[in-house]
């Protein structure tokens, strides 16, 4: 199966990356915006058993809240 999607540019922004794909249909811009890597690392996995229950909860309160803010 032929890929008929192609990369057409990709540049960095202030904002983060900017990258363009084009096929048949037309073209698609897309922004992926860079993280502010001055802050916290995010934790890769994080089991309930292996934080303090205060830590924990304050970071399921901070992910409950990003994914309303998704909504």
């Amino acid at each position: 199966m032929e890929c008929k999607t192609h990369p057409f540019f990709a540049h960095e922004t202030e904002m983060g990356i900017q990258a363009s794909f084009s096929d048949t249909q037309g073209r698609k811009n897309y922004l992926l915006k860079s993280i502010d890597s001055s802050k916290e690392q995010a934790p890769i996995a994080v089991e309930s058993f292996a934080l303090k229950p205060s830590d924990y909860a304050e970071l399921m309160s901070r992910v409950e809240a990003h994914l309303r803010e998704q909504k």
